[in-house]
């Protein structure tokens, strides 16, 4: 009996051990999570640090610059969120600021490479501001590829500001060519048109058109409202000289005029011009030709001068008339290659008496060509050529009379020059007896 009370005794204490020890799991485990010691906080900073890096990296997947932006803005203040919460320091927020402002920066010069490539673009202020976002940040220094990038994309824009500015200009002055063509100001566009042709940078297509388009509509308007006049267009001046003024009516503001020769003198003032004529030291009459020129439009004017008639009355019996001039080109003379000149001429009066036959040589406008060198040239440093002629008859006839005129002496650039010369006669007393009309002619110089 006793026995069997002892073995009942270690059944109770048991299974009394077995119930406390399930208690006691079922407790630990109920209460773990409760008694865990807290995350380690740096554990919890780098989990926002990787976030934000990957925010970072979705930069890359904005397709244009309004949405490249708008992530930037909203990353940007995310990690402001993050310091004022303490989930980030300012250590690693300034680094993960300048790691966005790279991503944004690199993204962004590839979207806006994109918009200045596209035919048209006008968010200009938009662009700008970021830009200038951008510079001021400090991320990005300067003389990097990165900074000239940007700068390249402001002179695009510059580019494109200015075009703007220029069309308006030349739209406002094609609706006043009524009663006024700024000549000068035409011409200063036209030097502003051709810059920015000529600028290497990336143009608003449509804004270059309008540009060229503008600038044809201004030349066509102007050629078109141009108005010329002049009064008189004959000047008739006594062997003595003096000065005549013409009158030039036009509303074209930059007109100009055409060389004229050493015996006359021009002086403009305002809407005139005073043509002033030396004394006539010839016993022939003398004449010349000038254009005023306003745009397309010109009006020629003659200016003669009767011949001395003193010196007519005291070598009366000397006359001289030149009959025919003609030149061969690309001939060779002492190792030269030039042109000769072949001048028929007939003389009276001048028997065993040396006169001179000379070719004075000018551009087609008017203007004489300038001697450089002192070889072939006149006395007031024109490019000329001459030769003594002596008759053995009182009155003779010349019929090839030769003149060599060397082409390098005309002292041309490299082109094609479109080139004319006349002839005068002179008697023993360097007196001009006889002038012919002018010969036109080219010049290809190599």
């Amino acid at each position: 009996m006793e026995r069997k009370q002892k073995v009942i005794n270690a059944l109770v204490v048991s299974i009394c051990l077995v119930v406390l020890a399930a208690v006691g799991y079922l407790a630990y485990f109920i209460l773990s999570d409760t008694l865990k010691p807290p995350p380690d906080a740096l554990t919890l900073e780098n989990l926002f640090v990787a976030k934000q890096k990957k925010d970072i990296g979705s930069l890359k997947t904005t397709t244009n610059i309004d949405q490249n932006k708008v992530l930037y803005d909203n990353i940007l203040l995310s990690l402001k969120e993050d310091i004022i919460n303490s989930f980030i320091d300012n250590t690693q927020f300034k680094s993960l600021d300048k790691n966005l402002n790279f991503a944004y920066t690199e993204q962004f010069i590839v979207l806006a490479n994109k918009y200045f490539e596209q035919p048209e673009w006008r968010n200009n202020q938009f662009v700008s501001k970021i830009i200038t976002e951008i510079k001021d940040k400090g991320f990005v220094e300067q003389d990097t590829p990165i900074w000239d990038t940007l700068q390249g994309f402001e002179a695009n824009i510059t580019c494109f500001n200015e075009m703007q500015k220029c069309i308006s200009e030349i739209n406002k002055i094609t609706n006043n060519l009524r009663n006024f063509i700024p000549l000068d100001k035409i011409s200063d566009i036209n030097n502003q048109k051709q810059n920015f042709a000529n600028q290497n940078c990336l143009k608003n297509d449509n804004v270059k058109l309008q540009l060229e388009s503008s600038y044809e509509n201004l030349e066509i308007q102007a050629k078109a409202n141009a108005r010329l006049n002049a009064t008189p267009m004959i000047l008739e001046f006594d062997p003595s000289g003096g000065s005549k003024t013409i009158n030039v009516l036009t509303n074209v503001s930059s007109w100009s005029y055409s060389a004229v020769y050493s015996w006359l003198s021009i002086r403009k003032d305002g809407s005139s011009l005073t043509i002033t004529c030396e004394a006539n030291p010839n016993l022939t009459e003398r004449t010349d030709t000038m254009d005023i020129i306003a745009l397309e439009k010109s009006v020629n004017i003659t200016i003669m001068q009767k011949a001395n008639q003193a010196v007519l009355s005291e070598f009366s019996n000397i006359t001289g008339k030149i009959e025919n001039v003609w030149v061969e080109h690309n001939v060779f003379q002492n190792g030269l290659k030039g042109m000769k000149i072949h001048v028929k001429f007939s003389v009276y009066g001048m028997l065993n008496k040396q006169g001179t036959c000379i070719a004075w040589f000018f551009y087609s406008n008017g203007t004489a060509v300038k001697d450089t060198n002192g070889i072939y040239k006149s006395s007031d440093g024109q490019v000329s050529v001459g030769e003594k002629y002596k008759p053995s008859y009182d009155n003779a006839i010349c019929n090839d009379f030769l003149m060599f005129m060397p082409y390098n002496e005309l002292h041309l650039n490299r082109g094609s020059y479109n080139l004319k010369f006349h002839i005068g006669l002179f008697d023993q007393n360097n007196k001009q007896i006889a002038n012919s009309v002018f010969i036109n002619f080219d010049v290809n110089q190599q």
